[in-house]
């Protein structure tokens, strides 16, 4: 079972990836209706460069450049910029680790509002899910609702969690006696099968 939530980072990948400057004046209406974020004079040229390395997908320097971002970020912004930077090569390489990192420095940053931040956790929850990965979904909607607690699809998908590991749970659980019973089946029937043997009886009888 999916959660519909599968597609929610990808969503949130194309509309983050507007330039951190205004400089492109073609970009897509949809991230021109982006509230515009303006990093930092001291931090500007570092974020230039880790956006230039993620539109490329350098992924050979793109850790070096977000290290080089993060040390000379000193607003809100700026590490909003460097998350949302992040958080958009770590989908493109399909790195949900890297993916957690990115939303936890974008909703540490403060510049997002929580309700927002929290959409983000439901996203990275549903791809765990989607995974099965149902440990690290849990935490990312228990996150979610940390910071949003009337977000229902959070909930919802935790009912969900605890619904398929307590279903897999018991699974198991009937699996393990299953065996238990066939290896015991098979012990008694080897014995049985000792007692008739010609050879053991004349042992016995000895």
């Amino acid at each position: 079972m999916k959660l519909v939530t599968t597609t929610a980072l990808a969503l949130v990948a194309a509309v983050f990836a507007a330039p951190a400057t205004a400089q492109n004046k073609q970009a897509p209406a949809a991230e021109q209706a982006q509230p515009k974020v303006t990093p930092s004079k001291g931090a500007l040229k570092a974020i230039v460069e880790l956006q230039d390395a993620v539109q490329k997908n350098d992924s050979a320097n793109i850790p070096a450049k977000v290290a080089a971002a993060q040390a000379v970020a000193t607003t809100k912004e700026d590490k909003y910029l460097i998350g949302r930077l992040q958080l958009t090569a770590a989908i493109a390489a399909k790195d949900n680790a890297a993916t957690a990192a990115a939303i936890d420095g974008m909703a540490a940053s403060g510049f997002l509002e929580p309700s927002k931040s929290a959409a983000l956790y439901v996203g990275l929850g549903g791809t765990y899910f989607n995974n099965k990965e149902y440990p690290q979904a849990a935490a990312a909607y228990q996150k979610a609702m940390s910071l949003d607690p009337s977000n229902t699809e959070a909930k919802d998908a935790l009912d969900r969690i605890v619904a398929t590991t307590e279903a897999r749970s018991s699974n198991m659980l009937r699996y393990g006696l299953a065996s238990f019973f066939t290896l015991a089946a098979l012990i008694g029937a080897a014995i049985a099968l000792l007692w008739r043997s010609p050879r053991y009886t004349r042992v016995a009888r000895k």
